[in-house]
């Protein structure tokens, strides 16, 4: 009995000490449709161990912390054909977390006459006997990106079940495909290789001897290589520029910005400021998966002037309960007018040893509900590290988005928008 609870303290006392690294959130969703994917399941795999760690929401939204010695995730949908993503911190983590979103494709169920994921095989028998001469069905193979649809370069081989025979070909882009003459029935499977791509694994029931020509298209998923930042630049907006055997274009909410990336290897990164000046430049090595990296800019590259501050009141004439700050269209910067009142505020706690300060981020209910829920996020954020910078003790301050699920008023004309464009910030006393 002592030996089994001195394991359970064991094990738990390791899960502490593993410690929550990596905050990682956003959207799974259908590749072709573009509608989220409920119940997806998320898997942290460790050394030589993995662990469930969320689902998806109805609308397909997760969010979830890795340990620190996570090395990747799984994620799999019933319906779906699987991912499985290293995780690459490149640096420090980002207590704003790292954006990723991800799009599955369905995968070939069974048919006949058509190639199939080998996981979805059922019984099938398939009539023995020698076929008729003239009997034969000839069909091509081409290998397709599965989004795109473009022809790709890759290897097919074919393995017949009844002769064991293997037969493996080139195919080359922009060239007519791989056409066999199919002269007796058999199941087949079928395997099939292409650089930045997940092999397929499928297998073909041959049963219609029919003398036509017809064409299989193989379609094959990207493993998806992923390039996601979170930059601090204290409050201005940036952009940011990714280059390496090719430039690739970023999406961004501000703060976060995500891109694939075709291939493993080194990156330039630069950082702009919203008068296309350089605030940054270096860089990073990727591998495959996902790679996370974390920028925080030096004080002296922040070119917002800060401006004068209001005469504070005394702290005891500030009192308890919420105070509100506004923002801006999908901005994140705090206003003069929210600094004056954060420093009130950072007054307050400091006279009052009891005091203790939750902040909520909001926004209105334009553009995409992941990015508002980020956008609420950093304004939250932003709040935090304002109070922190005028001396509050971040011990007894909360900080958390709330997107736009929480409005203070109708979304409907733009005065009401304005009025969930906030931060509310709660001033409470311990009893």
């Amino acid at each position: 009995m002592l030996r089994a609870l001195f394991c359970a303290l064991y094990l738990c006392f390791s899960m502490v000490c593993r410690g929550q690294c990596v905050n990682i959130y956003g959207s799974i969703t259908d590749a072709y449709t573009g509608k989220g994917i409920a119940n997806v399941l998320i898997t942290q795999a460790m050394n030589g161990t993995s662990r469930p760690s969320s689902k998806t929401s109805p609308d397909g939204s997760y969010r979830i912390t890795l340990p620190c010695d996570a090395r990747g995730i799984r994620v799999e949908a019933e319906g779906y054909r699987v991912q499985s993503l290293p995780v690459n911190l490149l640096g420090k983590p980002s207590a704003a977390g790292f954006y990723v979103p991800v799009k599955l494709v369905q995968i070939d169920k069974q048919a006949s006459d058509q190639p199939y994921f080998q996981e979805q095989q059922k019984y099938v028998s398939i009539a023995g006997g020698a076929e008729r001469a003239q009997q034969h069905a000839t069909r091509l193979f081409e290998v397709t990106d599965a989004i795109s649809a473009r022809q790709i370069n890759a290897e097919l081989c074919l393995f017949y079940t009844k002769s064991g025979v293997k037969d493996c070909q080139k195919l080359i882009a922009g060239q007519p495909g791989y056409e066999v003459a199919f002269t007796k029935t058999d199941i087949v499977a079928i395997e099939v290789k292409a650089n930045g791509y997940q092999t397929y694994f499928g297998n073909l029931i041959v049963n219609k001897l029919d003398n036509q020509k017809s064409k299989y298209q193989i379609r094959l998923s990207t493993q998806l290589n992923m390039m996601s930042l979170t930059v601090d630049a204290g409050g201005q907006k940036v952009q940011c520029l990714l280059s390496g055997q090719r430039s690739v274009v970023m999406s961004s909410d501000g703060v976060h910005f995500w891109a694939d990336i075709p291939a493993k290897g080194d990156y330039k990164l630069i950082v702009k400021g919203p008068k296309d000046e350089l605030l940054h430049s270096g860089t990073l090595s990727a591998s495959a998966g996902l790679n996370f990296f974390s920028l925080i800019l030096p004080a002296s590259k922040n070119i917002l002037k800060v401006p004068a501050r209001v005469a504070l009141p005394a702290a005891e004439s500030i009192g308890t309960g919420p105070r509100t700050i506004y923002f801006d269209k999908s901005d994140y910067r705090l206003r003069s007018e929210s600094k004056n009142v954060l420093d009130t505020i950072a007054v307050w706690l400091q006279a009052n040893p009891s005091g203790y300060l939750n902040i909520v981020g909001h926004t209105d209910n334009v553009g995409d509900r992941h990015l508002n829920r980020t956008l609420s996020e950093y304004r939250a954020r932003i709040t935090y590290h304002f109070l922190e910078q005028a001396g509050a003790d971040i011990k007894r301050i909360t900080y958390k988005g709330e997107g736009d699920g929480y409005p203070a008023a109708p979304n409907d004309i733009e005065t009401n928008k304005e009025r969930n464009r906030r931060v509310v910030i709660e001033l409470l006393t311990k009893q």
